[in-house]
């Protein structure tokens, strides 16, 4: 349908000219102009003019609409195109209680300083200021985290829910584009320059499968996440593993949010909420080879970043 098309258009190119959509669709600028007025009347656009440019903006109602015909034809994903704003927001999720460490893992000691406030000095050393912590677990041990300007959330249900719901906890919190970071994880710095410097809106951080216990395999198609899972009988391609430093949009964390609150799981991770948002929006990824990380479930991966992981950070 054309004017699916050209919602797609404007989607990926907010500032074009009616000639440009002609041009690209293969059809009359006549026919653009008509349409467009008609999208204007439907409400899915609005245009404010730049110059000799217009400036088409995709409205809530035409990105819905937008979503709801890819949704049902499965044609294509909506690509929300590349940005240059600089990420200011990161969350990290860290509610979780385990019982081996008898200790909540971001007071553990990497490099001779606790996970979380290494977590918090690299993000900071990138020009990320706005940092949510959401917790859980023994939250008393981050409260002096907040005379650094860190904003503690805490997800009282932590031992029945899991990550999407911590997550959903920070939804009156994030009102832009983000970083999401597992707490539990170990990596080296280059891992943010490297997901910063992406300018996909979305995208996930995978690298090579390496020897833990609980990867996330992921498939990828193109140059975005096709299937994730923690099976490797249910993927048939298995291009690395999930390494848990992921760019969201704000749209997609609506989206996110939206079907999650229609869901009847307490217990599903957000990464399973992104793929679902994925089946309609492109969510990319970067492959980084090799890079130094590790997570932190128990005492044999906590001896192990001791012994293996804290010798090759900087």
């Amino acid at each position: 349908m054309i004017e699916t098309e050209i919602l797609q258009f404007i989607s990926n190119n907010s500032s074009t000219t009616q000639g440009h959509i002609a041009k690209a669709l293969n059809i009359s600028v006549g026919k653009v102009n008509y349409l467009i007025k008609d999208l204007l009347i439907k409400d899915y656009i609005q245009v404010h003019k730049e110059g000799n440019r217009y400036r088409y903006i995709l409205k809530d109602k035409g990105m819905e609409y937008l979503e709801t015909e890819l949704h049902s034809t499965q044609r294509r994903k909506i690509d929300l195109g590349k940005s240059d704003s600089k990420i200011e927001l990161a969350v990290i999720l860290l509610a979780g209680k385990n019982e081996e460490l008898r200790e909540t893992v971001g007071v553990l000691s990497v490099k001779d300083e606790p996970l979380i406030e290494r977590t918090i000095r690299l993000l900071r050393k990138k020009g990320i200021e706005n940092i949510i912590l959401i917790c859980g677990y023994n939250k008393e041990k981050y409260e002096y985290l907040l005379e650094r300007n860190v904003v503690l959330l805490e997800n009282p249900d932590y031992e029945k829910t899991g990550t999407m719901y911590s997550l959903s906890v920070a939804k009156d919190y994030i009102t832009s584009d983000f970083i999401l970071l597992e707490g539990d994880i170990v990596f080296e710095e280059k891992l943010l320059d490297v997901l910063i410097s992406n300018r996909s809106k979305n995208c996930v951080t995978i690298t090579n499968l390496s020897d833990r216990d609980d990867e996330i395999y992921v498939e990828t198609k193109n140059d975005y996440i096709h299937n994730i899972s923690k099976d490797i009988h249910h993927l048939n391609k298995i291009h690395g593993e999930l390494i848990g430093v992921t760019k969201i949009s704000k749209m997609v964390f609506e989206k996110m949010m939206h079907r999650f609150s229609q869901g009847t799981n307490p217990y599903v991770n957000y990464e399973y909420m992104l793929l679902d948002v994925a089946e309609t929006f492109k969510v990319h990824y970067e492959y980084v080879p090799n890079i130094v990380f590790a997570e932190i479930d128990n005492l044999k991966q906590y001896y192990y970043v001791k012994r293996e992981i804290e010798p090759l950070l900087v």
